[in-house]
């Protein structure tokens, strides 16, 4: 009997073990398993979180990237006629017969640099460089005619020979002659029309006044000839132009790599005196000028910029402070 109730105990010793085992094993299990879950849900948290942080910061460079003001008519897959005249056009030939009619300037014995600027709202500026003329344009897609009428009540008719992306032939029949003209452009268009320096607005201060100015109306020609030539600057560095070109401009300011000044007053040009009334007008804006450099702080930008970009940003200081 002792034997056996030893072994009993025994086997229910072992019995009981073997249960208070598989509980622990299967409480070690679920909380394994609860474990594994959780950490799962951290690394599923944790990608998503990730994921969600990615596309939010995708967005906020897509926001901070900087936007150009240029457009470019290359990325367009289907463009309308109108939107495709709408460019800075320079005038890069002409029959030999008319070469020297369009392109040199006998009075001062120098060469001309002609151009037609047309604009999305129909307005156009002709030979900004040269004798430049404003007014509003028209197509006759019918009969391949551009049509320009000035502001003086003149108009010019151009037959449009062969027209691309990056060139224009037109033809101007004038009177019984007829002129063949190539131009050519680099199919770069501000966003904002008045982002462009030859735009009339952007030129008004070149027409000379019919009348005396006072101080007030010559001071507002002086800022509005700094703001064309801010623009200027812009424009030259958003089309990344690697040389700049003045001819044809009238100009006050002596332009350095990194610096501005003004010449002697007797060095001043001709062609920016002849935008005021007269010469002593002329001489009271370059009054203006000067007084402002010599008395007024200008902030030069970081040369990282470039000097281009500096000096856009330094003639918008000195516009601001007129």
């Amino acid at each position: 009997m002792f034997i056996c109730r030893e072994k009993y105990r025994a086997e229910t010793h072992c019995s009981i073990s073997l249960l208070i085992n598989c509980y622990m094993m299967h409480k070690l299990f679920l909380l394994l398993f609860i474990i594994l879950n959780l950490a799962s849900c951290d690394v599923r948290k944790a990608k998503s979180d990730k994921k969600k942080n990615s596309s939010e910061s995708d967005q906020k460079e897509v926001k901070a990237a900087p936007d150009t003001a240029m457009i470019s008519l290359r990325t367009f897959k289907t463009i309308a006629i109108d939107d495709l005249l709408s460019q800075d056009w320079n005038m890069e030939d002409a029959d030999q017969k008319h070469w020297n009619e369009l392109f040199w300037d006998s009075a001062s014995n120098k060469r001309k640099y002609p151009g037609l600027c047309l604009f999305r709202d129909f307005t156009f500026t002709e030979n900004a460089r040269a004798d430049i003329k404003t007014g509003k344009w028209e197509l006759d897609k019918i009969h391949r005619q551009l049509l320009l009428s000035f502001r003086d009540g003149t108009s010019k008719n151009y037959y449009i020979q062969q027209l691309s992306l990056q060139a224009i032939t037109l033809v101007w029949r004038k009177n019984k002659d007829s002129l063949v003209i190539k131009f050519s452009s680099d199919n770069l268009v501000h966003k904002r029309v008045a982002d462009d320096p030859f735009y009339r607005e952007n030129n008004k201060w070149r027409v000379k006044p019919l009348t005396s100015e006072n101080n007030e109306q010559i001071r507002q020609r002086v800022k509005a000839c700094v703001h064309f030539y801010a623009l200027f600057y812009k424009d030259n560095q958003e089309r990344q132009e690697s040389d700049i070109s003045f001819i044809g401009l009238p100009c006050c300011f002596e332009w350095y790599n990194g610096g501005i000044s003004l010449p002697k007053e007797i060095e001043l040009d001709r062609k920016w005196m002849n935008c005021f009334y007269s010469d002593d007008q002329a001489y009271h804006g370059y009054d203006i000028l000067k007084t402002l450099l010599e008395t007024q702080e200008l902030k030069w930008p970081d040369r990282k910029i470039g000097w281009v970009g500096q000096t856009q940003a330094v003639l918008e200081q000195i516009r601001d402070k007129l």
